[in-house]
């Protein structure tokens, strides 16, 4: 399944699949890398990179609102 179709298929907040899948990457690479003194910058770089994918989500869930009519 497509990531951008969980914007599409979520009735509410479809913005925070964006976000959610972004974010999950976190514990993860903490698991495998362990904390340093870059975690900090590693979680501001993953706020940046989750910014397209919020409004791809968020777009998707708009477009599914448009089309369910039809």
């Amino acid at each position: 399944m497509n990531h951008e179709l969980m914007g599409a298929i979520l009735k509410s907040s479809q913005w925070s699949a964006g976000a959610i899948l972004m974010f999950a990457q976190v514990p993860v690479i903490i698991a495998s890398s362990g904390s340093s003194a870059l975690l900090g910058v590693g979680i501001l770089y993953a706020d940046i990179l989750s910014i397209p994918a919020v409004i791809l989500y968020w777009l998707a869930g708009k477009w599914r609102q448009a089309h369910r009519g039809k």
